[in-house]
């Protein structure tokens, strides 16, 4: 019966930084004293995630927790299989998993032998390198200005028996290419150098954000070897290659008698070894060695510039690996960013709707109350005979009228209240009749359309001719009630006479109305954007939507709205209508043209 498998997991930080968790089964982290991993954090729930071993897998689960597990920054969904070297998050705690399988030794060992000499034969290469360090054993060819032939020769045979190193790093280059993951790099870069090398194990170390040395690689030339054994570094040679930035090669270890003593690198069977540093630029961030255990003078001094060279190939690729890392991690915070954002825009837009729409009820409040209140008025003074001089019975047709313009507007708004649209109710109508009704609407309101008074407002009508269009009447006589309403509050208080001059007409093959006052005008600032959302002249007694709902009811009826400025004084708008639709346009692609686009509700508060 074969072994059961023993994960580990490595704690990052928090009171289990440092600690190394075996899992042979199940292993469950939460608040609970119940779990296996206790973890007293606020953001952690009682039973948060459960790690099982699963053939030679490590299976995470989340168990629902309120906060949720990441693996490597991401939240997981469900299960998910770990990789050796993911990195799991549980609140605020984290740790790293490790694959023993990707562990060919038990541990790092580090000889304290620093307090002693080098002996003899050691070669020492400065990696404040130029190109004089390389040596012609490194090249595939001599150098320029050979002296002899006898020379030449020389070296043509010594090339032949020598390994063809440029040959070595094309491939070397290629894993560093094609390898998207740094141990699964370091273990084919490793076993790259043991064969052209003839080593018996290749080591990568790298330093810590502490500066501590820690193991990350260890690659054997046979599966046979012992993986139990500790990866032992001379301490001294350690310093050496990182704090001089220099490569090394050391023939024969025996010759050194600091390596007699019983816990030496005599004990790890090592007989002759290289090691050069991890470099970029003059940043050491690690160093690779290659060991072998049964000879001595192993390697050449041509092995040792290879090596130099590969470790700063790796360095390259460890500091863009981490460049990597820093710019994933990166993007998932401004992610998670944006998505706060969002959130908060999300609470922003919410609260601005809520302040729009209590202003709108107000608006809508007021509107209703002033249509109402004539009405009533209108109703008690019939009842009661108190007509005075002031006071003009309506007919049953323009109280009708009201009505029916009160009862459209509360159904505009409960669409509105249930983001629905309300289908315009299209028939072919007399334009100036609309007109008509329109002027005799607004007059209810005898606080904005006095008969009397220093703030009476006196009309003119013009109509030339009863053009016929295809509309809806209410929606059409809502935007000519805006246009009155608003002509007549920037009207409101001035020394002239107020005047309202309305025109009612065809040319060209279109309908059009246009409503004339002897008001101020229109202040420059604003007239660019007259017709866009939001954008008052009245300050706090208007939201600044009217025009702009006027404009979409227009457009959606294939018409156009615009203004122009008196010389002196006064505001036109104009609204342009198709006369006869039917002769441009199937009148059933109108009308589903028109009802396909939403309307809006509207009160007389909200116009500019």
């Amino acid at each position: 019966m074969s072994e059961a498998v023993v994960m580990l997991l490595k704690g990052l930080n928090q009171e289990h930084q440092g600690r190394v968790f075996e899992i042979k089964d199940r292993l469950m982290m939460g608040r609970s004293r119940k779990c296996d991993v206790l973890l007293e954090d606020g953001l952690v729930s009682r039973n948060h995630a459960v790690f099982e071993v699963v053939g030679n897998h490590l299976i995470l689960s989340d168990l629902s927790s309120r906060n949720g597990t990441f693996l490597n920054q991401e939240p997981i969904e469900g299960q998910i299989t770990l990789q050796h070297g993911d990195k799991v998050r549980v609140g605020r705690s984290e740790f790293l998993f490790l694959d023993p399988s990707m562990l060919s030794a038990s541990h790092f060992e580090l000889v304290d032998d620093a307090e002693f000499t080098f002996s003899e034969p050691v070669i020492k290469k400065d990696l404040t390198i130029n190109a004089t360090h390389i040596t012609d054993s490194f090249l595939l060819h001599e150098r320029r200005g050979g002296s002899s032939d006898e020379a030449s020769l020389h070296l043509e045979e010594k090339l032949k028996s020598s390994p063809q190193w440029f040959e070595v790093l094309f491939l070397i280059n290629r894993e560093i290419q094609i390898q998207s993951d740094l141990k699964e790099l370091s273990l084919a870069v490793s076993q790259r150098l043991l064969d052209v090398l003839d080593g018996d194990r290749c080591v990568i170390a790298l330093l810590s954000e502490e500066d501590d040395l820690e193991l990350h690689s260890i690659c054997e030339a046979t599966a046979n070897s012992d993986q139990t054994s500790p990866v032992k570094l001379s301490r001294a040679i350690t310093q050496q290659v990182i704090d001089g930035r220099c490569a090394i090669n050391v023939n024969d270890i025996s010759q050194d008698k600091r390596f007699e003593e019983s816990d030496s690198l005599l004990l790890s069977k090592i007989r002759s070894f290289l090691v050069a540093p991890i470099m970029i630029g003059s940043q050491v961030l690690g160093l690779i060695e290659v060991s072998r255990s049964d000879v001595v003078n192993a390697f050449s001094e041509a092995g040792l510039d290879l090596l130099s060279v590969v470790g700063s190939m790796l360095a390259g690729a460890i500091k863009h690996t981490e460049q990597l890392k820093r710019q994933q991690a990166h993007i998932a915070e401004l992610k998670e960013a944006q998505r706060q954002v969002e959130l908060a825009q999300q609470d922003l837009v919410r609260s601005q709707q809520l302040a729009v729409l209590g202003r709108m009820a107000s608006s809508i409040n007021h509107e209703i109350g002033n249509l109402l209140m004539p009405l009533l008025e209108h109703h008690t003074a019939r009842d009661e005979e108190e007509v005075d001089d002031d006071f003009e019975l309506f007919s049953s047709e323009e109280l009708a009228y009201s009505c029916t313009q009160i009862k459209s507007l509360i159904e505009d708004i409960k669409h509105f209240s249930r983001g629905t649209d309300r289908l315009p109710q299209m028939s072919r109508c007399d334009l100036t009749e609309q007109v008509l009704k329109a002027t005799q609407f607004v007059q209810i309101d005898r606080d904005l359309f006095p008969i009397s008074g220093p703030n009476k407002i006196s009309f003119e009508l013009a109509c030339d001719g009863h053009p016929k269009v295809i509309v809806d009447p209410l929606q059409i006589g809502r935007v000519i009630i805006n246009l009155l309403r608003n002509a007549a509050q920037a009207m409101r208080g001035q020394f002239e006479p107020a005047e309202i001059k309305i025109r009612v007409g065809a040319a060209d093959g279109e309908a059009f109305v246009e409503v004339q006052d002897n008001g101020p005008g229109i202040p420059e600032e604003v007239r660019d954007q007259l017709f866009e959302p939001f954008i008052s002249t009245k300050g706090d007694q208007g939201l600044g939507l009217g025009l702009d709902i006027s404009r979409k009811i227009v457009a959606n009826h294939g018409g156009t709205i615009n203004f122009t400025l008196g010389e002196e004084r006064g505001t036109t708008f104009k609204i342009s209508l198709l006369l006869n639709p039917t002769l441009k346009s199937d009148q059933s692609e109108l009308l589903g043209h028109i009802a396909s686009i939403p309307s809006v509700p509207t009160a007389s508060d909200e116009f500019p």
